[in-house]
């Protein structure tokens, strides 16, 4: 009976830490939207947010700043005018370096910006912008 007890011991622990760091590692990888519903951006767009800017700007994410200057959980409740002011910042301070901050790219540098990516973010932040002027 010591031999069961000390071998499942001996496993669970093991199994146990490394499904906490699995869980840890899962938070920064897509953010909780409820009812299952995804901020109303376009695929090619979402991919690079959520791998870039959900993981600080989101309801997932401890950072009060960041969520409270843009949440992409809660983009669909924006108001219009709330989504534009939010647009017209978002090129600049990918474009500017602002962000991601450097200090979650040395943690994360493969969430690090392309320039390809930074020129699709910010074409698709216009032309977004452009289309809620008119409704």
């Amino acid at each position: 009976m010591k031999k069961v007890l000390v071998l499942l011991t001996g496993i669970g622990i093991p199994v146990f830490i490394v499904a906490m760091l699995n869980a840890q590692s899962d938070r920064h990888k897509s953010a909780y939207y409820p009812g299952d519903s995804k901020p109303d951006i376009p695929e090619n767009i979402y991919q690079i947010v959520e791998r870039s800017c959900i993981p600080c700007h989101s309801d997932s994410s401890n950072n009060f700043a960041a969520k409270g200057k843009l949440n992409f959980t809660n983009w669909n409740e924006y108001s219009i005018a709330r989504k534009i002011s939010r647009l017209d910042a978002v090129c600049d301070v990918i474009t500017t370096g602002k962000m991601p901050k450097k200090k979650f790219l040395k943690e994360y540098p493969d969430k690090a910006l392309s320039p390809e990516e930074k020129e699709a973010i910010c074409k698709w932040a216009a032309e977004e912008s452009d289309k809620l002027l008119v409704e």
